[in-house]
């Protein structure tokens, strides 16, 4: 049997309680590689990790071009390119004949602070400084202990299974609001941290926001109006096979890829490039367990903000990675990066923190950072009708205790004013039927000029919320069972101000009622049968046309409806092809209105 690449040896302090809480020290053993080449050094790590960090050395950062579709791109600088992949990206790599240097990866490079948190998770400690990596046990802890200890603005979800099934990892996301269980006409916030199982500098940090939300939530006037306003999600880690991968009692070895499938999960998105299986899956043929779980939420519920925290630069991003194309709002992402980097700014004293991207610390991926397919921020704003945004929070990714201290206090008001910015400011609203009242789902609003990743969707609310550049407009609100209305002459004339336009809107078929969100489940089901799906039809006519559709709108095949069984979609494109594991949308249409729902498809 080939020998371990590293061993850990354990310092454990016992701390002398009711409740012994463990607080240690994982010390890395590498094994001596000096006397390998650089090749050979590769190839050790594949064959322990299934990956290898490594830099590269070109003469204009612009010549790995060629590459970023097979590796995966950490970070840039002048004359040094640091990046990661697996053995086939690696192998192409070879092909160019860059000069590189194999590196040890980053926990593994030194001591790792670890605790289990047991006297605080108990009740029989109260709050502290969390300057220590959790154990697994520990960061499911902290999250049951936060639905536990404010049942009434925080629930816990479990959005389902990590890939290794023998680790039994889950993962979980937690909801903050006034009124947690009631979907209310308010923006919603979605964050993710650890999508790369080695960043986990954003998972402490977001432990350490959902605690002083709730915990000061009632007694200061700031976050009793931040939770009373906004709907959070928070996902402290979205891939915990990989940060776990040495064992639950350590992050001690985490890597970047998850393991069941070896995938960069921020490069298994949807991907406005659209090109092939890009327009789905970004760079693979399928979605890894993560990434349904994560496509299972967005298919339930609309964002109207999302921002991902990674690790590996410093630096505040706006869409797009997968093309060169500009967001429609990119002002508006502007300011809204700017302003928050000059708060982080000030709070390090300028020490030279987050100044990645030309020295200011803000960029557009694509051109400012580098091209990169397949990623959420992308795919929120591309696909979700809504904006999203990428906080990556430091180049050094195994941090000290004062480090994780320190990064903690250079990035906390930040993300609160993000927060607040959500619902301080942009073009707000509900939609409803002028007969009934009821809030209409899914109708389309845009502005003069739109491209179609510039429009935003109501939700099951009839809630929207529009973030978007200066300047005086045309709304228009369409839906294809109402008159379409049009507000003329509407001007935003600061970012920071809130504006609201409710609207009302007319029904082409006056008796039609049926326009809530919820209306879709007693139209029709969908249940998982045989290799497919199959859609029982309860309240619609016979005669009705189904359709299954990706989600970035485009038909799969239409489906004809059987006098017993309704509709059944055999998991295959209109040529025959299967079709991949992920989130889609099934549209019915009668000879009086159209039902939509979206569902997750899972062979």
């Amino acid at each position: 049997m080939k020998p371990s690449l590293f061993y850990a040896t354990v310092l454990v302090l016992f701390c002398s309680s009711q409740i012994f809480a463990r607080d240690w020290v994982d010390m890395p053993r590498v094994k001596d590689m000096s006397h390998l080449t650089e090749k050979q050094k590769a190839y050790e790590w594949l064959d322990e990790r299934g990956e290898v960090d490594f830099e590269i050395y070109p003469d204009d950062p612009f010549d790995i071009k060629p590459l970023v579709n097979v590796i995966s791109i950490v970070h840039v600088e002048p004359g040094k390119v640091v990046a990661n992949a697996d053995r086939a990206g690696f192998e192409k790599f070879l092909e160019y004949g860059f000069d590189y240097e194999v590196k040890v990866p980053a926990f593994l490079s030194g001591p790792v602070p670890m605790s289990d948190y047991a006297e605080y998770l108990s009740g029989e400690k109260k709050r502290e400084s969390w300057t220590r990596y959790p154990t697994y046990q520990a960061l499911v802890g902290f999250q049951e202990k936060f639905e536990r200890d404010y049942p009434e603005i925080c629930k816990m979800y479990d959005l389902g299974p990590s890939g290794v099934a023998s680790k039994n990892h889950r993962i979980y996301a937690l909801r903050i609001s006034d009124n947690v269980e009631v979907n209310e006409a308010e923006p919603r916030y979605l964050e993710t941290n650890v999508i790369h199982g080695d960043e986990v500098l954003n998972m402490m940090n977001c432990l350490h926001m959902v605690d002083t939300i709730l915990s000061s939530y009632g007694k200061q006037e700031r976050f009793t109006k931040l939770v009373d306003s906004l709907e959070m999600w928070f996902i402290p880690n979205m891939n915990p096979d990989a940060t776990y991968r040495s064992g639950d009692n350590t992050v001690q070895g985490a890597q970047r890829r998850n393991l069941a499938d070896n995938f960069d999960l921020n490069r298994n998105n949807p991907c406005p490039c659209e090109q092939g299986d890009h327009k789905y899956y970004g760079l693979y043929h399928y979605y890894a367990k993560e990434t349904e779980a994560l496509m299972g939420l967005h298919a339930k519920y609309k964002f109207q903000f999302a921002q991902d925290q990674h690790g590996g630069t410093e630096t505040y991003l706006w869409p797009y990675g997968g093309v060169i194309t500009r967001p429609k709002d990119e002002d508006w992402y502007k300011w809204f990066a700017k302003k928050l980097v000059g708060q982080i700014h000030k709070d390090c004293n300028n020490n030279g923190y987050m100044t990645s991207c030309g020295g200011d610390g803000v960029g557009h991926i694509y051109t400012e950072l580098y091209e990169c397919h397949g990623i959420r921020c992308d795919m929120n704003d591309w696909v979700g009708n809504g904006k999203s945004l990428t906080l990556e929070s430091s180049v050094t990714k195994l941090l000290s205790e004062s480090d994780l201290a320190r990064h903690w206090r250079y990035c906390k008001e930040a993300l609160l004013m993000s927060y607040e910015i959500l619902y301080k400011g942009g073009l707000h609203g509900t939609v409803v039927d002028s007969q009934t009242n009821e809030p209409i789902f899914g109708v389309e609003i845009s502005r003069n000029g739109d491209i179609p990743n510039g429009t935003v969707l109501t939700d099951s609310a009839g809630r929207y919320v529009k973030y978007m550049n200066k300047g005086t407009y045309t709304i228009t609100f369409k839906h294809d069972d109402y008159v379409t209305k049009e507000v003329s002459n509407f001007t935003m004339s600061s970012y920071e101000e809130r504006y609201n336009m409710d609207v009302k809107l007319w029904p082409l078929d006056p008796t039609n009622t049926m326009n809530k969100d919820v209306s879709v489940t007693k139209a029709f089901t969908v249940i998982p049968y045989k290799h497919g799906v199959r859609i029982n039809l309860k309240k619609i006519n016979r005669d009705a046309a189904v359709g299954i559709y990706g989600l970035t709108g485009k038909l799969i095949k239409t489906i004809p409806v059987q006098e017993r069984s309704g509709a059944i979609w055999d998991g295959l494109d209109s040529k025959g092809r299967s079709v991949g594991n992920g989130c889609y949308i099934v549209k019915v249409l009668t000879d009086k209105r159209k039902y939509t729902a979206s569902f997750i498809f899972n062979r």
